[in-house]
C-alpha cells in the first residue's frame, strides 16, 4: 500500500502532492478555502459588530453608573422613625408567617397582619410604597434605617422572657 494513498489530506494533483485544504471545496453551493476572501470580509464585519456592541455596552454602563439626580420626596412622606418601626414590625410579621404551622392559610395570615400594621401607623399602601421608593433611592439612609430596625428587633427580643 502506497503512503500517499493512505493520507486523505494529500491528493495527487498533476505533478506534485499538494494538501487538499489548499483547494476550494464546493459543498452545497458554499465555497470555502484558505484563499476565500469572502470569509475574511465576513469575519471583519463580525469584528466591527462586536466592537460596536462593546462600545455600546460601555456607554450604557457609564450612563447607568453615573451619579443619579436627587429623587424628590413625595408630598406625604412617612418619617424615617415611622418607617424604621414599620420595617421592624414587617420583619416580625414575615417571621411569624414563615414559622406558621402548615394548617394556616399563609396568604390570608399575611394579608391580615399587614392590614393591621398599616392601620396601626395610619398609612395607606400607595403612601408606603412611594415613601419606600424615596428611601431606597438613598443607599446610606436605607442602611441606617435597616440597622435601626434590627436594633429595635434585638431590643424586643431581649425583652421577651427566656425559656428554661
Amino acid at each position: 500500500m502506497n503512503a500517499d494513498n493512505c493520507n486523505p489530506i494529500l491528493k495527487k494533483s498533476g505533478a506534485a502532492n499538494v494538501p487538499l485544504f489548499l483547494f476550494p471545496i464546493k459543498l452545497r453551493s458554499f465555497q470555502f478555502s484558505v484563499f476565500n476572501f469572502q470569509f475574511i470580509r465576513t469575519f471583519a464585519a463580525v469584528k466591527k459588530i462586536a466592537w460596536f456592541g462593546l462600545i455600546l455596552l460601555l456607554v450604557f454602563t457609564f450612563v447607568s453608573c453615573s451619579k443619579k439626580s436627587a429623587v424628590t420626596p413625595p408630598a406625604d412622606l412617612i418619617s424615617e422613625d415611622t418607617v424604621t418601626q414599620m420595617i421592624a414590625e414587617q420583619l416580625i410579621v414575615e417571621s411569624l408567617v414563615f414559622n406558621a404551622p402548615p394548617q394556616y392559610d399563609k396568604d390570608a395570615l399575611t394579608k391580615a397582619l399587614y392590614s393591621q400594621l398599616f392601620e396601626k401607623y395610619n398609612v395607606s399602601v400607595p403612601r408606603y410604597r412611594s415613601s419606600m421608593s424615596y428611601y431606597f433611592a438613598d443607599k446610606e439612609r436605607m442602611e441606617r434605617i435597616m440597622s435601626r430596625a434590627k436594633e429595635q428587633i434585638d431590643q424586643k427580643k431581649a425583652a421577651l422572657p427566656t425559656q428554661e
